[in-house]
């Protein structure tokens, strides 16, 4: 159940609050927003992938239209950093979201990571299995049906994944920005699936 504080107003102060205005001090408004990215995993063949910098087909895949930085006069704060990995139920679900979280497995390869790159300064890397996912299937399964049909795998328990806290960077205005995926090798995995990077925080827009 989302909570959230109820506050009782006047009338003035909805009427304030319904129509844009002026506020004291320059104020600009703040919102709650998730700013969300989707590129492709390619089977046998990707080795990094790149978020946020690059224009997408449909609100699907991106509500981001920067490409790579934020218009003036929007700053953006940064509380929390999630990777959906869009894979669908199947026999093989289980073990192709594990080779994506954890590479190949060979010795000496590493496991994927993770890295925010803004104003030509890193942050991270990170492994990739620390950036857990918003979210996924829950239900119940049909135990008359093979198990393998049907496995259904996400990216860990949504916990707010990477936590940035409001304070390890706040973007500005005609700012470059991007999320790097990256693994040590190309994994094998069932056919090609979508990605999605996430990153939730304050959005702050002019009132007017």
């Amino acid at each position: 159940m989302i909570k959230f504080p109820i506050k009782p107003l006047r009338r003035d102060q909805l009427e304030q609050q319904s129509v844009p205005h002026a506020v004291q001090g320059g104020q600009m408004e703040a919102t709650w927003h998730t700013i969300y990215d989707t590129a492709t995993y390619v089977d046998n063949t990707t080795t990094n992938l790149q978020f946020f910098n690059t224009a997408r087909a449909n609100v699907q895949l991106t509500n981001f239209g920067g490409r790579g930085q934020f218009p003036e006069p929007q700053f953006f704060r940064p509380h929390a950093l999630t990777v959906d990995i869009i894979i669908v139920m199947a026999a093989t679900s289980f073990s192709d979201m594990h080779r994506l979280l954890f590479g190949t497995g060979v010795a000496g390869s590493g496991a994927p990571t993770i890295e925010l790159q803004y104003a030509n300064k890193s942050y991270g890397s990170w492994p990739l299995s620390f950036a857990h996912g918003s979210g996924g299937a829950v239900g119940m399964s049909d135990t008359t049906t093979a198990v393998a049909t049907n496995q259904v795998a996400y990216n860990s328990y949504p916990d707010g994944g990477i936590w940035l806290a409001g304070q390890t960077v706040t973007f500005a205005p005609n700012q470059q920005f991007q999320i790097d995926l990256g693994w040590a090798a190309a994994v094998d995995i069932a056919a090609d699936i979508n990605i999605r990077v996430n990153m939730t925080g304050e959005w702050f827009r002019r009132v007017t």
